[in-house]
């Protein structure tokens, strides 16, 4: 029997519509800094793949996580998102700077 609602492996992250275009156009990075940061903490599981959903974004992991596991996995993904934002922003500077011959 199955049962209508997410799995047990999927993580739903509630995110507007203006940044879910912003988050998945560099879902494959998350994919990889969430993963980075999941191995360093030593939690035994992996998020596999990033998809959208009218919810929000989802996050579908290899493992059903405990309720630890997913504070700790919201932990991960603010560090991976802060991460992500500090990047662009650094990225976006230095291309204006490159612009108008500051570098």
């Amino acid at each position: 029997m199955t049962t209508k609602g997410p799995s047990h492996k999927q993580i739903i992250v509630p995110i507007n519509d203006n940044n879910i275009v912003k988050f998945m156009s560099s879902s494959s990075n998350y994919i990889i800094n969430i993963n980075r940061l999941l191995k360093n903490i030593k939690l035994e599981c992996k998020a596999d793949y990033i998809r959208v959903e009218k919810s929000g974004i989802i996050i579908v992991t290899d493992k059903v996580m405990s309720a630890l596991d997913l504070q700790t996995m919201e932990n991960v993904m603010t560090l991976s998102f802060r991460a992500q934002v500090a990047l662009r922003q650094r990225l976006e500077k230095e291309s204006r700077d490159m612009i108008i011959g500051k570098a």
